[in-house]
């Protein structure tokens, strides 16, 4: 290497050396200056929907780099509860943005606690200046919705989208080869075929049922409608002007935010006498952490997020958010192991993924629940791996619009060589043992290839099915019958007996206070696991330049993510063909 070379590699390393020490001031410098916000007494909650509401808490580089605090799911739901309750508040303002990763079973339990702040007598006054049907869904809760002159509302249905990568891969030259245990094993398709099987399209117009007669009682119970009423309204949209909404009764009020703030006595022009504070909720958040009284008992929540695989959780923009095996199953026998915790929610929110790594999972919860009691609340989505590994706790939450089941298993194996021929690269191979080049991607499958496969994939499903009617106290046919890779909403699983209650985390976290033998109204401690790792460990792992390449991910326009989403499973699964996947890439919008 030549001394210029050399020198250039010292320079560029010592700017970006700098660069973060002086950012790392900076934002200590930030910490130093910028203390709790004090909630003075009429002051107003503003609730700014705009972001992800994620499930566990961001790691340190989010800080680092300036990004406003995001609120969890749990804390944003434990902070309204405490504020329908403070005297220093006197009502609640949400503010529609720009939500993103909020699925319909998290939008449903942030809209509870909407509710429940609500039955405080407390006023709650929501505004948007566009919004789609999930944002509507979630401010309908507000006693009043207000929108500007100009402002649109995309209240027009639900639709399920599925994107399918067959023909694009053809004209590339790779043929994805799959097999699967279950019909309705969906994850599969849009490798393997152009267009929905039947089976696939019978599963999601039953989604789109619960989940769209859960979105017209909603609205319809909160602005006195029936939800025939709604339906026809609906049909009408959407509503690209404040007046049309205004006159079809989806909102109460035309006005400009300044108006609202004015009317709340939270401008700036009217808050002089110290009354009448906005007070964003991430601060009362803030705010609110050195008084939170704390228990002695506590209960762990084992937050189990993202695709499942074997080793460590990671987190970037190339595999996206993972729960690795080793990562969870530490997490929960730390838990376990933890005698100051007296019970385990596991908070799943994860389509799936590798076989061995939910079945490693699944071995780590049956260990635990040995010991204390291990309770499971679903997200958005508890599905196939992420139901294996939820199976066999003493009791399932799920939302009622939670995606979950997907009792079934699939391998896709790629055959590249179209590709190769295309820009000519020819492999030759020389062997020692029949099946040494087993699942060779440089060639289609041979049949005893496909036989085998068919014939492991059965031993996994058998093994599923297996779980299932253990942990939920069935038969392995009574089972067999609800699954063949079938997704079910949270309300259709309780239904058949593959979840327990129809709820929220709070609902998990009362659950298992009650078989901790813990009172009701006795206050407990909660420990998060796995732990976050510090910026210290980042630097020493050498995972630095993957989570700054995470924050600008974050940053990158939604449309730009979603194009680079489907590329993400094989880079997550590209050394593991058998997998519990459900399919994640189905949108309902």
């Amino acid at each position: 290497m030549s001394k210029k070379a050399i020198w250039t590699i010292v320079i560029v390393a010592a700017v970006v050396f700098i660069g973060i020490w002086l950012t790392g001031i900076s934002f200590v410098m930030r910490s130093l200056v910028k203390g709790p916000v004090s909630v003075k007494m009429g002051s107003v909650l503003v609730a700014n929907l705009s972001g992800s509401i994620p499930e566990e808490p961001p790691g340190p580089l989010s800080k680092l780099f300036g990004a406003k605090k995001k609120l969890t799911i749990q804390e944003a739901v434990d902070l309204l509860d405490a504020a329908k309750e403070d005297k220093r508040i006197d009502a609640l303002l949400i503010k529609s943005g720009a939500l993103q990763e909020v699925g319909w079973a998290k939008a449903l339990e942030l809209r509870s606690a909407f509710l429940d702040f609500k039955e405080s007598g407390k006023p709650v006054v929501a505004f948007l200046e566009a919004g789609t049907d999930r944002d509507y869904y979630l401010l309908s809760s507000a006693d009043s919705i207000i929108m500007p002159e100009l402002g649109m509302l995309f209240v027009d249905g639900l639709l399920a989208r599925v994107g399918f990568v067959k023909g694009t891969y053809g004209k590339l030259g790779i043929n994805w080869q799959g097999v699967r245990k279950g019909k309705y094993k969906a994850a599969i398709e849009p490798f393997t075929r152009e267009s929905m099987s039947e089976p696939f399209k019978e599963q999601l117009d039953a989604l789109l049922d619960d989940i769209y007669f859960e979105y017209l009682k909603a609205i319809a119970e909160s602005r006195g409608k029936t939800p025939e009423q709604v339906a026809s309204i609906v049909d009408e949209g959407p509503y690209l002007d404040a007046k049309a909404a205004l006159e079809a009764g989806l909102i109460d009020r035309i006005a400009y935010f300044r108006e609202i703030e004015e009317g709340l006595g939270i401008a700036e022009s009217s808050s002089s006498d110290g009354k009448g504070k906005a007070v964003d909720w991430r601060d009362y958040a803030s705010s609110r952490k050195k008084g939170i009284p704390f228990g002695q008992k506590k209960i762990a929540i084992v937050h189990a997020v993202g695709a499942i695989t074997t080793g460590k959780s990671k987190d970037s923009p190339w595999s996206g958010k993972t729960m690795g095996s080793n990562t969870i199953s530490k997490a929960i026998s730390k838990a376990a192991n933890n005698d100051q915790v007296k019970a385990i929610v596991m908070r799943v929110d994860s389509p799936g993924g590798s076989a061995l790594a939910s079945d490693i999972i699944w071995n780590e919860v049956q260990k635990a629940k040995g010991e204390k009691p291990f309770i499971v609340s679903m997200g958005d989505v508890a599905g196939s791996g992420g139901y294996y590994i939820s199976c066999g706790a003493d009791a399932i939450v799920a939302q009622p619009s939670t995606i979950t089941a997907s009792i079934g298993v699939l391998a896709l194996v790629p055959d590249v060589s179209g590709l190769y021929k295309k820009i000519g690269f020819n492999i030759e191979t020389i062997k020692r043992g029949k099946h040494a080049d087993f699942l060779s991607t440089d060639r289609p499958m041979a049949d005893w290839e496909r036989a085998a496969l068919d014939d492991f994939i059965q031993v996994v499903y058998d093994r599923f099915v297996n779980l299932v009617a253990a942990g939920r106290g069935m038969t392995y046919d009574e089972v067999h019958e609800i699954a063949q890779g079938r997704v079910w909403t949270g309300v259709a699983a309780k239904e058949i007996g593959l979840v327990d209650e129809v709820g929220s985390l709070e609902t998990a976290i009362e659950i298992a206070k009650e078989k901790a033998g813990i009172p009701e109204d006795e206050e407990v401690s909660f420990v998060h696991y796995p732990k976050k790792k510090t910026l210290a460990d980042i630097l020493k792992q050498g995972d630095f330049l993957n989570k700054i390449a995470l924050q600008v991910w974050e940053h990158m326009p939604e449309e730009m993510r979603e194009a680079l989403e489907v590329s993400r499973l094989r880079v997550l699964f590209k050394d593991e063909p058998v997998l519990l996947l459900a399919p994640e890439e189905i949108e309902i919008d």
